[in-house]
């Protein structure tokens, strides 16, 4: 036997406390310590302490688990049978955890290999088995209020691979579904990258344009400056030079063809970028468009197949449907034949009052 077999066979001595502060203890088997215990809290809460038995604490530990687990195994059965059944229940609340049904389906597997079961036990443990397998969406109806919608039966074989079918494609669904949420998240992700990327990129060519217009232009700001004292009038005469008029004029004309000339050199970067933005938005919106179109398109086929499926399993339990017998007509007798016949073949004539014809000379 294998290091990993052995891991997975081990018995555990697990000590759990009821609801009402009392200690029980029992022997389980498990891959680990933890998983043997979760099983524990699951059959103490569905099946109360009737697999348990009282903690002892005078008494020896045993000296071998394999042998009181398997004294126990009549008393634990049953009960894991019907804590599996309770959760089969409430499968449609609980089909977010589905190690529940796990840890109960380790329990059992490993139980009924020891010890032979009822046959009535093991019929609907696997009728419940197969139950928990599909959708949420079918299940029995309720005995009381109507007739069962979906009779399992568990000696009939196609009804089982028809079940066993419609599990498997909906497990093909649900897988398609999480490949579908994880394109969909890798494509958002990706747009936003894109879209910082494109943006990133335009800041950095929209520097380096205005750094090198400003390069270009810092010899005439040079040689352009204005003398210290600015445009204050010469003193005895009040008067503006007109060489400081004209450096200050050609100075503000400068500023307005270095701005001209930043417009002008960033203005098709900027155009480059809402454009690279827009086709990165046009095609995340055409994924989107497609993936809607796939999935309504995909609906009614789905649904088509998941009714072929069920009207299968229901005719190999239920049988074919009836044809709807025609009424039976009732026999004439010999006087009815002979009225009916003469009034086909001679038509009644018109009374006198309904008699347009004229009168016989």
């Amino acid at each position: 036997m294998s290091r990993e077999e052995d891991r997975q066979d081990r018995l555990y001595g697990i000590g759990i406390e009821s609801f009402d502060h009392k200690l029980y203890e029992i022997v389980l088997p498990g891959r680990s310590h933890h998983h043997a215990r979760k099983a524990a809290e699951i059959l103490m809460g569905a099946t109360g302490t009737r697999a348990f038995e009282p903690f002892d604490l005078l008494a020896a530990e045993p000296a071998f688990l394999s042998a009181a687990y398997r004294s126990a195994l009549p008393r634990i059965l049953p009960c894991l049978f019907s804590a599996y059944e309770l959760l089969s229940h409430a499968r449609r609340e609980l089909r977010a955890e589905p190690d529940l049904f796990e840890a109960l389906e380790y329990q059992i597997d490993h139980a009924r290999g020891l010890l032979r079961p009822a046959p009535k036990q093991l019929r609907e443990y696997l009728k419940h088995r197969a139950i928990t397998r599909l959708p949420s969406q079918i299940g029995p109806a309720h005995p009381v209020l109507r007739p069962p919608a979906n009779k399992f039966e568990p000696a009939s074989k196609l009804a089982g691979k028809t079940a066993s079918a419609a599990a498997a494609f909906s497990r093909s669904i649900e897988k398609d579904a999480q490949e579908v949420a994880a394109l969909k998240t890798r494509i958002q992700t990706e747009h936003r990258l894109a879209r910082t990327a494109i943006s990133q990129a335009a800041r950095s060519r929209c520097a380096a344009l205005r750094h090198q217009i400003n390069a270009a232009f810092a010899d005439h700001y040079k040689a352009l400056k204005i003398p210290p004292g600015g445009l204050a009038a010469e003193p005895g005469h009040g008067m503006i030079s007109i060489g400081t008029l004209a450096r200050e004029s050609l100075r503000k004309a400068t500023v307005k063809a270095h701005q001209q000339a930043l417009r002008t050199a960033i203005r098709p970067v900027i155009a480059e970028k809402r454009a690279a933005l827009a086709q990165a938005d046009q095609l995340r919106d055409q994924f989107h468009k497609t993936d809607r179109a796939l999935t309504l398109s995909a609906t009614t086929d789905l649904q088509r197949q998941w009714r072929v499926f069920a009207a299968d399993h229901d005719r190999q339990i239920h049988g074919p449907a009836a044809t709807p017998l025609a009424p039976e007509q009732k026999r004439l007798e010999f006087l009815e034949r002979l009225g009916a016949r003469a009034g086909q073949l001679r038509p009644q004539s018109p009374a006198r009052e309904q008699n347009n014809l004229p009168e016989p000379d």
